[in-house]
């Protein structure tokens, strides 16, 4: 999963701000509970306000189906 969100990252990094998560991290952990993020790989988009969820999606992702949450992140409405 980790190779589809770099992939796309390089595209959209000027529209969109990625967080990756570690697990080992604490302070990730912490982040990672608040957000409601109970198991791994997950996706997850938020608002420019940092606290509302707008989509999440679990498991392994293709790059079709990512490339569609991030449109719905940066373009809500459409």
């Amino acid at each position: 999963m980790r190779s589809v969100v770099d992939g796309l990252r390089y595209d959209t990094q000027s529209q969109i701000n990625y967080v990756i998560l570690d697990v080992a991290n604490k302070e990730d952990q912490e982040l990672a509970r608040e957000l409601g993020i109970l198991g791994f790989p997950r996706i997850c988009t938020i608002d420019a306000d940092g606290a509302t969820v707008l989509e999440r999606h679990a498991g392994p992702i293709d790059v079709a189906t990512l490339t569609l949450i991030i449109a719905g992140a940066v373009e809500p409405n459409s």
